[in-house]
């Protein structure tokens, strides 16, 4: 049987250089007959002689068959890190991948974890079970590109009744797909608020949000940040589907905006910046209704329709409808509204502050029916301001009438 733990010297890449070492290391990788007998893939390289010179490298490589999200653990040593040779210090832990196949990974390896001049010595270690099929492959290590950082999405422009401007590009690390870097963890956007200023709601799509902590997104402008050091907290992202995109929505608040000027938006990779995530379907548009629990019926119409409907002659072409609220989250509430033209039980989801309420019951054609939603009080924020989103299944159908009116929140006792 064959022994393969030794990797060898990688040669840092360079723009017109690719020393990726396409050798395959591991246990019963790539075959049954190949063993690591101690569960350790080793490998070298020599950083760049002074601080001056230094940069953060990125590491990439397949690895096969990883069956857990504790199986395998990446380590550094050098005399910066690890001066007794005994402490290395973890670059991170591989994600769970294909069943015996290849996924591809990148860490980052940044200048300060270094030792310049010196050999740095990385190693794959196998956490789990040293018996465990896994292994290596494609190891390349090479400079980070910083220009690929902080990417941006551009000029978000509002919508209005009649346009629709959702942001349709991808911007991430690792996604769309594993060519695609952001090395510096940040996305950003910026939009001009108006001269008289509304609530917005910003709404989007997060690729591969696997923790609580994860993402982060930030506003900063003048009113909130006039340092430009400082950005205020817009919200962290739930977790989200894994390898897919789940749809999220801030509110913006007229308070936190500077009237007739620039306005920064950034995305933030929270946790480690080498992971896979995006963002996509970035949308900016005013909340449509302010409701007050106990307060008036909200009597506006709000969906898509035309001047032949019974609905009348409005148009919202992104097929969402927004209301926000605040709350002591003390109470259940109960919101009733009328509905139009619901065609079936699947057609209008509901949610709070993005937790599915269910869907609007589905009606006859062109007429109005009434419904009603409960909102439990442990949906409810009492820090921040509440959002109520309608989504329309056929966004952006213009011959697909929908719409809500005479919306109340009363409290359930």
């Amino acid at each position: 049987m064959a022994s393969n733990e030794n990797i060898g010297t990688l040669v840092i890449d360079t723009a017109s250089t690719d020393n990726t070492v396409t050798g395959q290391f591991g246990n019963r990788y790539p075959d049954a007959e190949t063993v690591d007998a101690d569960g350790i893939i080793s490998a070298d390289f020599t950083s760049a002689e002074t601080a001056e010179t230094l940069t953060d490298l990125v590491l990439e490589f397949d690895a096969f068959d990883v069956d857990t999200a504790t199986e395998v653990e990446v380590f550094l040593s050098n005399p910066t890190v690890d001066s007794t040779g005994t402490d290395p210090v973890s670059l991170g832990t591989l994600t769970i991948g294909v069943n015996d196949g290849l996924e591809s990974y990148s860490l980052v390896i940044t200048e300060e974890q270094q030792g310049g001049g010196d050999s740095n010595v990385i190693t794959f270690r196998q956490m789990d079970d040293i018996t465990w099929k896994w292994g290596v492959t494609n190891i390349q290590l090479s400079e980070v590109d910083m220009t690929l950082g902080d990417q941006d999405i551009g000029t978000l422009v509002i919508d209005t009744a009649s346009t629709n401007n959702t942001v349709t590009g991808q911007f991430g690390n690792r996604y769309p797909d594993a060519g695609t870097v952001d090395a510096d963890g940040i996305i950003s956007a910026d939009f001009t608020s108006a001269e008289t200023l509304t609530d917005l709601t910003l709404e989007f799509d997060a690729f591969d949000v696997d923790t609580a902590t994860e993402v982060e997104v930030f506003l900063s402008n003048p009113t909130v940040d006039p340092t430009g050091t400082d950005p205020v907290s817009l919200g962290t992202l739930t977790i989200g589907v894994n390898d897919g995109l789940s749809s999220y929505s801030l509110v913006i608040t007229e308070e936190q905006q500077a009237a007739g000027d620039s306005n920064v938006i950034t995305f933030r990779q929270m946790d480690n910046i080498t992971w896979k995530w995006g963002v996509t379907n970035i949308q900016l548009s005013e909340v449509d209704m302010t409701l007050v629990v106990g307060g008036a019926t909200e009597t506006g119409e709000f969906g898509l329709g035309s001047v032949l409907d019974v609905f009348g002659p409005v148009g919202d072409l992104d097929g969402v409808v927004t209301a926000s609220f605040t709350s002591a989250a003390t109470n259940d509430l109960l919101m009733t509204l009328d509905t139009f033209d619901i065609d079936t039980g699947t057609e209008v989801e509901v949610f709070i502050n993005d937790v599915s309420l269910g869907f609007l019951s589905g009606v006859d054609n062109d007429i109005l029916v009434g419904d009603t939603i409960t909102i439990l009080a442990a949906q409810q924020s009492a820090t921040e301001l509440n959002v109520i989103s309608f989504v329309q299944d056929d966004a952006g159908g213009t011959d697909t009438t929908w719409g809500v009116t005479n919306i109340e929140l009363d409290t359930l006792f």
